[in-house]
């Protein structure tokens, strides 16, 4: 990923490159504690919700292709007065620490197996 807009505002965080995964079975957006800080702090979220319709979209630059995210794709609305960013922090650790295995030799049954990396 080379760049992360929030709204027009360049966040600066990927200037340099940034290294991501896709994990289409997750609603939250992960990514290292520093950049997910930005990205919020960027967004100024009220957590009673009262600046929800204000919200910029946030503008993700992978392989070239921009792809913007709105907030109704990045904000929880856990009720009427409450909010949450599913702009969330990964510990690293964990995603260091495993290696994932896809099995696919009896199809239609995958395996997925976790083993600890090395």
């Amino acid at each position: 990923m080379s760049n992360i807009l929030v709204g027009s505002k360049d966040t600066n965080v990927c200037s340099r490159g940034c290294q991501v995964f896709v994990d289409s079975g997750n609603s939250n957006i992960h990514g290292p504690a520093a950049m997910i800080k930005d990205i919020n702090d960027s967004i100024k979220l009220s957590p009673d919700c009262s600046n929800y319709k204000k919200l910029p979209d946030v503008t993700l630059t992978i392989a070239g292709r921009s792809f913007s995210v709105s907030r109704r794709d990045y904000i929880y609305k856990v009720n009427k007065n409450e909010c949450l960013s599913r702009f969330v922090e990964t510990k690293d650790e964990y995603w260091t620490a495993v290696h994932t295995v896809y099995d696919y030799e009896l199809e239609p049954t995958v395996k997925i197996g976790f083993a600890k990396s090395v």
